[in-house]
């Protein structure tokens, strides 16, 4: 998840320094602004800082928006945002159906746009209107535009003077229309006033920590802190809940630290083209130092197609019938690029993920690999069994095609370990793409598999199954971890 800020009334440049390992940066343009350069004073910092800008614009004009997109630098991530909180229909608010349809030609004019697979389209709405309003989806949500956009965005204030509203429950309607439209969703504002109860501030900070835990769960895109008005922590001088705001921007940022055993560096880099197009564009993952290993994956709708691939050593390629191939990939890190880019032979839709690892056997990091295939229809898939070492972890991934049927697919796995992605193409009336990767607690020496349950029948699938070796030093494996018992 990326954490980060709307400026305030301080600089760009003077925030980032104020909050060190920003990830996430809301730019706002008015109805009279024009898009900003990608080199001035408000995004040329957001650039050099590596951090993602989550840009909303009014002016409706696809040219100029194509024209700003094709001078986007190249590998640089983006938030997309056409006329954010329309339901407050003041100072010039586009009626429902404008919006809805005005969406529908922004995802069209971009769906085919070389960096499209760098862009992240996602509405933003005003939390408190949709508690407030019956089925607001149905009067803002762009349904006709659903297939293009990326998720689904929320403006989130604790309201009351009094007490701070338990994160959980604020959040519960982002929960529920995340589920409702088959999209994750992203935090585009969030503050709180100080309450009467808490002149120090030290309240508000801890429902600010509990905050970001519940995005976590929730697996949310991102959390922007809004800098105006009695949200402005720093011009209101509130010292503890600017402190804390710093803090979990840079824990959120920071690699984990090693401690003997195997440990991921988040976040992964990971890009799903819901469309077909001939390119593949997957980040580094941000945390990533020179020695860690890398592990990667990739896959397309379709076996015909010819691949030049980036420089990550093929493991190995796994094709289901002629509907659907899929790759795997690792390295160790050593002065890596921004991206990671492969150029297919011909459009399709297609999907990569990038993860690094730390604390890894330095000369045997990858202990063994497997891939297979599975062309019987139906929602439980395994994935073939490799030997792990003692302390190793088992990574796993899932690449599936089916017909659309209107509901995104979603993955679990039998042995109750991380994932880190799950994510599905929801193209009404074609072929869609499904991806998903887990990640297994530290094992007891041994022989594993998984089984994968998707919440859908799928038609074609691939799996793989990856070791990992942990280092020498790393701790023993508690005795009563055995085979095919998850370990919490």
């Amino acid at each position: 998840m990326m954490l980060g800020w709307c400026p305030g009334t301080l600089s760009v440049e003077a925030m980032l320094a104020r909050y060190p390992g920003t990830e996430a940066v809301r730019v706002f343009r008015s109805s009279t602004q024009t898009l900003p350069s990608w080199s001035g004073t408000v995004l040329g910092p957001i650039v050099a800082a590596g951090a993602v800008p989550h840009l909303s614009f009014k002016i409706w004009d696809l040219a100029a928006v194509t024209t700003w997109l094709n001078a986007m630098p190249s590998g640089q991530r983006l938030i997309l945002t056409y006329w954010h909180e329309p339901e407050q229909q003041t100072s010039g608010d586009p009626l429902p159906a404008v919006f809805r349809s005005r969406w529908l030609e922004l995802v069209q004019t971009l769906e085919s746009h070389p960096a499209r697979s760098r862009i992240t389209l996602a509405p933003v709405f005003t939390h408190y209107w949709w508690e407030h309003n019956a089925n607001p989806a149905a009067t803002w949500w762009p349904a006709d535009a659903a297939y293009g956009i990326d998720a689904i965005g929320f403006d989130v204030y604790n309201e009351s003077s009094s007490s701070y509203r338990d994160p959980a429950d604020m959040l519960k309607l982002c929960r529920d229309m995340s589920a409702q439209v088959g999209k994750p969703y992203l935090i585009a504002e969030w503050g709180a006033e100080r309450v009467s109860t808490d002149p120090g501030g030290t309240g508000c900070a801890d429902w600010m920590r509990s905050f970001v835990q519940v995005l976590h769960a929730d697996d949310a895109l991102t959390g922007t802190w809004f800098h105006v008005g009695g949200d402005d922590i720093i011009a209101q001088n509130r010292v503890v809940e600017e402190e804390t705001l710093a803090a979990l921007i840079a824990a959120e940022n920071a690699p984990p630290p090693v401690t003997g055993g195997i440990s991921f560096v988040p976040p992964a880099g990971q890009t799903l083209n819901a469309t077909s197009i001939t390119s593949l564009s997957v980040a580094k993952p941000s945390g990533t130092v020179n020695g860690d290993f890398l592990v990667g994956f990739m896959g397309w709708i379709g076996s015909t197609v010819t691949t030049t691939d980036p420089a990550l050593t093929l493991l190995g390629t796994q094709t289901d019938t002629s509907n659907l191939t899929s790759k795997a990939y690792t390295r160790t890190a050593a002065s890596e690029p921004s991206t990671y880019a492969w150029t297919l032979s011909s459009a399709r839709k297609n999907a990569g993920w990038v993860g690094a690892y730390r604390g890894l056997h330095t000369s045997t990091p990858l202990a063994a690999w497997a891939s297979a295939a599975s062309s019987t229809d139906g929602t439980v898939h395994t994935a073939p069994s490799v030997a792990v070492p003692d302390g190793g972890v088992l990574l796993t991934m899932v690449m599936s095609r089916h017909a659309n049927t209107g509901t995104p697919t979603t993955w679990s796995s039998s042995g109750g370990d991380t994932k880190r992605w799950d994510a599905a193409s929801n193209a009404a009336g074609g072929q869609d793409i499904t991806v998903a990767v887990f990640e297994s607690a530290p094992l007891a020496a041994g022989t594993y598999g998984r089984t994968l349950t998707a919440n859908q029948t799928q038609t074609e699938v691939t799996v793989w199954s990856v070791a990992l070796a942990p280092a020498p030093s790393a701790p023993a494996v508690s005795p009563d971890a055995r085979p095919g018992v998850p370990i919490f």
